[in-house]
């Protein structure tokens, strides 16, 4: 790999760090490094939703705009929600694949709107069950113990690494599946 980074001073910019394969003899699966936490391989098997059906749940609308496009970008139909109440309405109104969902927002966050979603579908049997990630900032192992104990399928701290959460999410579904 070759890192590239492109810096500019305070107040006057962005830094990017740009990693580039280097390595021909692997061309269909390459290293990223993983914000100094080791390396994670990304499978291109595994970075495609084509056609599916995702609800984003996030307050911020430039995180919820970001997350659309990462997605739509691999190929999933996108519905985004600002709050637990508009996602609760999505959910009940139609089909959907997977749910992404931000824990902390104002209000009832993303563990009210997962235990609502599984209390909907306890209550009706027919109803298949979403598999859904939870989104956040909080990463130390308790948190993932409890986001996975309100309901959610998986955990992805934050900031967010594109290619994980959707490797996440195909990993996820092809469980389901």
């Amino acid at each position: 790999m070759i890192k590239l980074t492109v810096s500019y001073p305070k107040g006057e910019g962005a830094t990017f760090d740009v990693w580039l394969p280097t390595d021909p003899a692997h061309p269909g699966r390459e290293e990223f490094p993983d914000s100094g936490h080791g390396f994670e391989a990304i499978d291109p098997a595994h970075s495609s939703l084509d056609g599916l059906q995702l609800l984003v749940v996030d307050d911020d609308p430039e995180a919820s705009a970001m997350l659309r496009i990462i997605l739509a970008d691999r190929g999933a139909v996108v519905q985004t929600a600002p709050d637990v109440r508009s996602a609760l309405q999505l959910v009940a109104a139609r089909r959907f694949d997977a749910l992404i969902s931000d824990i902390g927002m104002p209000g009832q966050d993303g563990y009210d709107l997962i235990r609502e979603v599984r209390r909907a579908e306890s209550e009706s049997p027919q109803r298949q069950r979403l598999p859904a990630i939870a989104l956040t900032s909080f990463t130390r192992e308790q948190d993932r113990a409890q986001a996975l104990a309100a309901g959610f399928d998986e955990h992805c701290g934050k900031p967010l690494r594109p290619l994980k959460l959707v490797q996440q999410i195909r990993v996820l579904l092809d469980h389901v599946r």
